[in-house]
């Protein structure tokens, strides 16, 4: 019986086919990969916002301070103090049925929170510490709920309460997508983010090689969009030229109407 071999001609046509298909398939897939990824941090938003807002309902309306003390959850049963308590994440994880992975932490930061709570060498306030530094999103905190150390001296009156100019402050940022280095790839999160205009400016043209600080550790890592969790409960995609609109942060900008607004 005869067989007939593949030719060199035939060999390499099926090569080049199998390399013309990949370079189709694996763009596809990265595309797809990142949409999922972007879908995780959406939904890790939309979790935050609704616990930051039961909280608020949780104690009559007022909003869980920006930076400072109150009332703050637990981790492997011990309470956490100063100065992690003062940040955010762990204030907050009472109404986040303290479940950090997938709300607090997503994607990159998700991985970086498993090899923190896994490290043998780290003491339970060590933990603590690093993941009230480095959640995915960062809280505005000068202009929503209060900060201890900043306040009328510096010409902020933050939101407290959450039916405060409720028809004006659902537009509000509560929570956006945050970095705390543009170079390391494990720290696609902080706790904290700073608008445009306080406590400084940001420059007139973005730099993704700029220091994260320069930005307000702003990261818009969505092709060139943030994920902003709002005081009305939504969540949005925001440019950077959006971001600049101080109307977006404080409401002292949206009731003087003004997107140049300065503390």
């Amino acid at each position: 019986m005869n067989r007939r071999a593949f030719t060199l001609i035939e060999l390499l046509t099926v090569i080049a086919i199998l390399g013309i298909l990949a370079t189709i398939l694996v763009p596809v897939t990265q595309a797809v990969r990142g949409q999922a990824k972007k879908g995780r941090e959406i939904a890790g938003a939309r979790s935050l916002v609704t616990g930051y807002i039961l909280s608020a309902t949780d104690n009559g309306g007022q909003l869980l301070a920006g930076y400072g003390p109150g009332p703050v959850g637990s981790f492997r049963g011990e309470t956490v103090t100063w100065p992690t308590s003062y940040r955010y994440p762990f204030r907050l994880s009472p109404y986040l049925d303290d479940v950090f992975r997938g709300q607090l932490f997503v994607n990159e930061q998700a991985y970086f929170y498993d090899q923190i709570v896994a490290d043998p060498s780290k003491s339970t306030s060590e933990v603590t510490y690093d993941l009230s530094l480095f959640p995915s999103f960062g809280l505005n905190q000068y202009f929503l709920g209060g900060h201890h150390e900043v306040g009328a001296s510096h010409g902020i009156r933050p939101v407290q309460r959450i039916d405060q100019a409720a028809d004006e402050t659902g537009g509000l940022i509560v929570f956006l997508s945050s970095k705390w280095s543009r170079e390391a790839e494990d720290a696609r999160g902080y706790f904290q983010v700073t608008s445009p205009g306080f406590p400084s400016k940001w420059p007139g043209n973005y730099s993704e090689t700029a220091p994260a600080s320069t930005f307000g550790y702003v990261d818009p890592r969505w092709s060139g969009k943030a994920v902003a969790a709002m005081l009305g409960g939504h969540v949005e995609l925001l440019d950077m030229r959006e971001l600049r609109d101080m109307r977006r942060w404080a409401l002292d900008a949206v009731q003087a109407d003004d997107p140049e607004w300065r503390p």
